[in-house]
């Protein structure tokens, strides 16, 4: 590894402790909500009943069972490294393995972008826009949104390494932090070993191996919702394939990707290189038709949360076009027309002034 490629993955991992630390300065890193109130506040219940899998928790809902509350953290790393250091407060734990997730997530970044032959100053600038994106506001809210991410660019980079044996860690590391979202992750998986290798059956037994070596979690926890099983708000199926032109689960929002308008106007641009075409549409339906959040979330509902999945992918398309340094006018114009908020407008002049700067020194490439 050059010293240019320690100096982006030290700055990469830096940042984001950073951010907490100045965030922390007066206050603790954790809403009052979702995160103290419940990941804190049950993760150290979990801590003071003394038993790795309690049979029930005796003061929590009548003697519910102990699965119940399996999704807050009862076989976390950080939960069950706290176990051994009784005196400190969990919050700690649960703040630094958070951070260190996410700085994780910006350095696998940059490996990953890398290790496919994107230029260091390409793949720097694709892992900053990572580990900046709006959805790692989530680390002091719903922490399980986002610590799923790392554990899918190391399987990425597996991938590309043809490394498969070692997927089945991730992905059972993935189901002790967020069961929900890793059926997402492995549909993920397959679309980019399809995408990149043309097959999957080299990925599907380290899968299966990944989720045998977590059935002590997600089994008795997947039982234990079918027979307590809630409905949840009907979904129309017609109302699916209603295109949705808000672009949430991509831009500016919290509860999708969170990236700029630049990741938009990149995955247009992607339609123009054959090695990125198909993958480049399929990413802009995802975005735009409600049906493939559905499916990622397992049919349960359809909310563009899940779709913080597809964060590598569109950061390696990103890394494509800016590698290729072409810019096709007329996918840049129909990009356009989708940005019909004040606030992705403003997004769009930015991108712009960007762009023109990015390939005023290659005009003969514009087509």
């Amino acid at each position: 590894m050059k010293k240019r490629d320690k100096f982006y993955i030290t700055i990469l991992f830096i940042l984001p402790i950073l951010f907490v630390l100045c965030v922390s300065t007066y206050s603790i890193y954790g809403s009052k909500l979702d995160w103290l109130a419940q990941h804190v506040s049950l993760a150290d219940y979990f801590r003071q009943t003394k038993q790795l899998l309690p049979d029930r928790f005796e003061n929590l809902q009548g003697q519910t069972n102990a699965f119940s509350f399996s999704y807050y953290g009862l076989l976390r790393p950080d939960v069950l490294v706290s176990y051994l250091f009784p005196s400190i407060p969990i919050h700690f734990f649960i703040i630094g393995y958070a951070t260190f997730l996410w700085s994780s997530t910006g350095g696998l970044c940059y490996c990953w972008l890398r290790n496919k032959g994107y230029k260091d100053s390409i793949s720097f600038f694709s892992s900053i826009c990572c580990i900046c994106a709006n959805c790692f506001f989530q680390s002091h809210q719903q922490i399980m949104f986002i610590e799923i991410l790392p554990f899918l660019f190391l399987s990425f980079i597996l991938i590309d390494k043809n490394k498969r044996q070692w997927i089945s860690l991730c992905i059972c590391m993935a189901l002790f932090h967020n069961y929900f979202y890793t059926p997402g992750m492995i549909l993920i998986l397959l679309l980019y070993d399809y995408d990149q290798n043309h097959t999957i059956k080299d990925i599907l037994i380290p899968i299966l191996i990944g989720m045998g070596m977590a059935t002590i979690l997600w089994l008795p926890t997947g039982y234990l919702i079918l027979m307590n099983h809630k409905s949840v708000v009907q979904t129309h199926i017609l109302d699916l394939f209603i295109p949705s032109l808000n672009l949430k689960g991509l831009v500016y929002d919290s509860y999708g990707c969170g990236l700029t308008v630049i990741s938009w106007i990149a995955l247009f641009q992607g339609i123009q290189f054959e090695k990125t075409r198909k993958l480049s549409i399929l990413l802009i339906l995802m975005f735009v038709f409600p049906i493939f959040s559905y499916i990622l979330n397992g049919t349960l509902y359809a909310r563009t949360k899940i779709l913080v999945l597809c964060l590598p992918l569109i950061l390696m398309i990103l890394a494509h076009w800016l590698q290729e340094r072409k810019l096709n006018k007329g996918l840049l114009v129909l990009a356009s027309l989708f940005l019909c908020t004040k606030t992705m407008f403003i997004g769009l002049l930015i991108s712009l002034v960007f762009i023109g700067y990015y390939f005023m020194d290659k005009t003969h490439l514009i087509n």
